[in-house]
């Protein structure tokens, strides 16, 4: 349960991170705001699901899908 809720941590770091990464500004804010329109989605999206699957079902399905981005992410890490 942790895992999944500690995400938002991140969310005011990453600008800064991307800048200094060599990311120009402009498009690392470009990335945040892209990044906060799409967790708006999902909650909106998950919230839906909780009312029509339960919690189990939609907590499992988005361990799952964490899980999924994870793995893609690392693998990618690998090879950039």
């Amino acid at each position: 349960m942790f895992i999944l809720t500690g995400g938002l941590i991140s969310f005011g770091h990453i600008v800064p991170f991307a800048v200094e990464k060599g990311v120009a500004e402009d498009l690392a804010a470009l990335g945040m705001g892209i990044l906060s329109v799409a967790n708006g989605i999902g909650r909106l999206v998950f919230g839906a699901l909780w009312d029509r699957l339960g919690r189990k079902k939609t907590m499992a399905l988005d361990a799952l899908m964490m899980g999924g981005s994870g793995t893609t992410d690392a693998f990618f890490a690998l090879w950039s």
